[in-house]
């Protein structure tokens, strides 16, 4: 993260210079590391970085997000609509000035097309990672264990959790069409 801020610091000052930096939206994330397509908040939990000088203060946000929600965040900060069918949530309202729908979960997918894809849900800080088929791979509580060595998966404690989560996934995974029809039918 500290290298995102220098790089931010750094492209603002050469926009300073130019004299454009006020009227400038400038974002900034990273993509996943070398260590292939997986479910680890090492490698899924990245920086999402905003700065606009004369539209957006400078606050860091506790906030899910997802990639999906750079484009409608983006848009939104630009007055734009997004365009129907879009995915990702508009978080330009938190940016703003603090407000709007909290994103609940976000979701993610990994390894598509192989046998060893997956899904993920997060909701607060838990974390569930299942297949297309709902099958429930892993389950960790991120605040208790952020190094994800803890799998809760297996646990009789942890039923209304995973059935919590795994509703929460298959809503996702409709309303994305991720191996659902709209309808909630699974695809064949």
């Amino acid at each position: 993260m500290d290298a995102g801020i220098a790089c931010l610091r750094s492209t603002a000052g050469l926009l300073e210079r130019a004299g454009v930096l006020d009227d400038t939206l400038l974002v900034f994330t990273a993509a996943r590391s070398g260590d292939g397509e997986t479910w680890f908040d090492r490698v899924t939990r990245v920086p999402l970085l905003f700065q606009w000088p004369r539209r957006i203060a400078a606050r860091e946000l506790d906030l899910l997000a997802s990639a999906v929600d750079v484009m409608p965040t983006i848009l939104g900060l630009c007055r734009v609509p997004a365009p129907d069918g879009g995915q990702g949530l508009d978080l330009s309202p938190w940016l703003l000035d603090g407000g709007g729908a909290r994103p609940e979960s976000v979701y993610a997918e990994g390894q598509l097309g192989s046998r060893e894809a997956w899904r993920m849900v997060v909701r607060g800080l838990d974390k569930l990672v299942f297949t297309a088929g709902l099958e429930i791979l892993h389950l960790y509580n991120l605040g208790q264990d952020p190094g994800e060595t803890t799998d809760l998966a297996r646990e009789p404690a942890e039923e209304r959790k995973r059935d919590e989560l795994r509703a929460i996934a298959a809503d996702w995974m409709r309303r994305l069409a991720d191996e659902m029809d709209p309808s909630g039918l699974k695809r064949r």
